[in-house]
């Protein structure tokens, strides 16, 4: 699935299980991900309900979505630049499997920069899942209309032919 169809499944409150965001935007990675995080989490609570960890053992994986969201309907684990998608290393058998079974308490969510290796067991899984985020370079109307629409946030007026 692309950014704009995930960022329908955030509006809805239908995100469930394990995502992968991969792609050359980080900018809208990034803001997709604060856009999850402030759908999911209480304000006040986000820490308490969030997990952010950088290449972890499996089992620090599936311990974070296990644990229980506090005071929150589900908790957020984030997972940065696991080996197991850049090609560097083999995801083991126990996280290929738990994939499927992220509880409903938790999202899950693998970033990786650039493109993931999709020959990968991981990559595989989540695909299964219905659980790619593909973030691809904006068009230039895309731009154009980003570059709008900051202006207008900042209290600015700016034309498409401007933009452009």
């Amino acid at each position: 699935m692309d950014r704009k169809e995930f960022s329908q499944l955030i509006k809805s409150g239908q995100v469930q299980g394990a995502y992968l965001f991969e792609g050359v935007e980080e900018n809208i990675k990034a803001a997709t991900l604060a856009a999850l995080r402030k759908a999911l989490l209480p304000e006040g609570l986000e820490e308490l309900n969030e997990s952010l960890m950088d290449a972890p053992a499996t089992d620090a994986v599936i311990a974070a979505c296990e644990t229980i969201p506090f005071m929150a309907d589900k908790r957020l684990v984030i997972v940065r630049e696991h080996p197991a998608l850049a090609g560097r290393a083999d995801a083991d058998d126990k996280l290929v499997s738990y994939i499927p079974q992220v509880p409903e308490s938790a999202v899950l969510v693998f970033l990786c920069r650039g493109k993931a290796d999709a020959r990968k067991k991981l990559y595989t899984a989540v695909k299964k899942q219905n659980g790619i985020v593909t973030f691809a370079p904006l068009t230039d109307a895309e731009v154009n209309a980003w570059i709008v629409r900051t202006f207008a946030a900042l209290g600015k007026g700016c034309t498409p032919q401007v933009a452009a």
